[in-house]
């Protein structure tokens, strides 16, 4: 009985070790194009939106699509933490896109420091990365040839985009203080 009890102990100190290391779920690389007519590159962000538990970072040259926009907003007030940093351009021209998503709760900064800040990127929980030429808006899904890559369970690249969105947004103007 003794010996069963401690291979049932150590069969179950296996699978906790196994799950620590992610031995069981991998990392993942997904990649699309917009060319791929059967997939909508705008579903899967959302999905990976919807799917945050603690916290999402984005970083874009703009943000106008509604569907992405009501993804963030709906993500933020169940908890998850949001924070959405963009290219000062919106301010210049794109007022319409600015008035979409400045009566969210969502902290969202502007930044001035670069002619144009072309980051397009998502960091999910800390250990998932959304990046590719996707914009976040209607011609992106609709109209242009673009691309996504997500890293899934990827930490350590994970937080190195999101000591990039730091150094960003440390250095931009939060968009209420702006108007």
């Amino acid at each position: 009985m003794k010996n069963k009890n401690i291979l049932i102990i150590i069969f179950f100190l296996f699978l906790n070790i196994c799950f620590s290391y992610n031995l069981f779920n991998k990392p993942k690389i997904m990649v699309y194009f917009s060319s791929n007519k059967n997939i909508r590159i705008e579903n899967k962000i959302i999905n990976y939106i919807n799917n945050a538990k603690k916290e999402i970072l984005v970083v874009a040259y703009t943000l106008s699509s509604k569907k992405i926009i009501n993804a963030l907003n709906n993500i933020y007030k169940k908890g998850v933490k949001v924070k959405i940093l963009l290219d000062g351009k919106n301010i210049k021209n794109k007022l319409y896109v600015l008035n979409k998503i400045m009566n969210l709760n969502i902290p969202i900064k502007i930044n001035f420091n670069y002619n144009i800040m072309h980051n397009k990127f998502l960091v999910i929980d800390g250990k998932s990365v959304e990046t590719g030429s996707y914009n976040y808006t209607f011609s992106a899904n609709s109209l242009n040839a673009e691309n996504i890559i997500y890293l899934n369970g990827m930490p350590n690249i994970a937080n190195k985009y999101k000591k990039e969105f730091l150094k960003l947004w440390n250095t931009s103007i939060y968009l209420k203080k702006i108007f």
